[in-house]
């Protein structure tokens, strides 16, 4: 390389470290509505941590919920929505308490330890079966009630 040669950080790096929209966001109407509307195209993730970098103060590291509804209603406007999730395919054992990890490793090892190489029980009567671990995401509504994320249906 030259002299005059520089090198750019990645924008990536910038758009990855972008914290999701909080659920006092996501839980809004116009929000559900949005991403909901399966008639407007998703715009997809990069796309939309784009449009959310301009939404976000990173003196006060919080988003500026006016500007996420005008983003929203802006990309209606133009037949599209933010996508559903943030697009993280599986669950980051970070993201998880103390409490949570040791229940899941716990939970994991009595699976294992009563069931076959894969993972399948057989029952009394001789059926097959094999248990699912999955570990759902709660938030609170508005009015205090604490419900699952993926069925929350604001009114």
């Amino acid at each position: 390389m030259g002299k005059d040669t520089q090198t750019t950080p990645s924008p990536v790096s910038v758009l990855d470290s972008l914290p999701p929209l909080p659920s006092n966001i996501t839980i809004l109407d116009w929000f559900v509505d949005s991403v909901n509307n399966k008639n407007l195209i998703n715009i997809g993730g990069k796309n939309w941590k784009t449009h959310l970098y301009e939404c976000f103060d990173q003196k006060t590291k919080t988003y500026n919920v006016e500007m996420v509804r005008v983003k929203v209603k802006t990309l209606g406007l133009m037949n599209q929505r933010p996508p559903s999730s943030e697009g993280i395919g599986n669950r980051n054992m970070e993201d998880y308490s103390d409490i949570m990890n040791d229940t899941k490793t716990k939970i994991v090892s009595i699976i294992n330890e009563n069931s076959n190489e894969n993972g399948v029980f057989i029952g009394k009567s001789g059926k097959l079966y094999k248990p699912h671990l999955i570990i759902r995401e709660y938030i609170k509504t508005p009015e205090g009630r604490v419900v699952m994320k993926t069925t929350y249906k604001p009114k």
